[in-house]
This record gives C-alpha cells, sequence and structure tokens, in this order.
C-alpha cells in the first residue's frame, strides 16, 4: 500500500510583520515481500519561513527533508 500526502501552509502574524508559506510533500509505503514487513516515508517541507511586505528585510527560505525506513 502505498500514499501520498501533499499540504500547503500560509500563516500570517499580527504581532509582527512578516508571513510562512510552506508546502509539505509526505509521500508512504508499507509493503509485505515474504516474510519481512517495510514501512517507509519521505516528509519534504520547503518554502519560506519568513516573507517580508517591506522591502528592507531579507526572506527567509525554508527547506527540510527526513525520512524513515524500518522493516
Amino acid at each position: 500500500m502505498s500514499s501520498y500526502l501533499g499540504l500547503y501552509i500560509k500563516m500570517k502574524s499580527f504581532a509582527t510583520d512578516y508571513k510562512s508559506k510552506y508546502y509539505l510533500l509526505n509521500p508512504y509505503v508499507n509493503a509485505q515481500v515474504g516474510p519481512v514487513a517495510i514501512q517507509s516515508e519521505l516528509s519534504y517541507y520547503f518554502g519560506k519561513a519568513k516573507e517580508y511586505d517591506n522591502a528592507g528585510n531579507t526572506d527567509v527560505k525554508y527547506d527540510s527533508m527526513a525520512y524513515r525506513l524500518l522493516d
């Protein structure tokens, strides 16, 4: 069995002058190969952690990947 999850998240704080926009891609697999059961998952986040409205600040990008493999 395999599946895929995709999310788009957008946040705006009223206490600061920036907003956050990032995406999550999260495919996973569950498989039975003979007597061995395998589970695998990948999480990949990317986007902007801080996107400022004014031109004086530099945007902060966000890029992260994690994986898990179990048998």
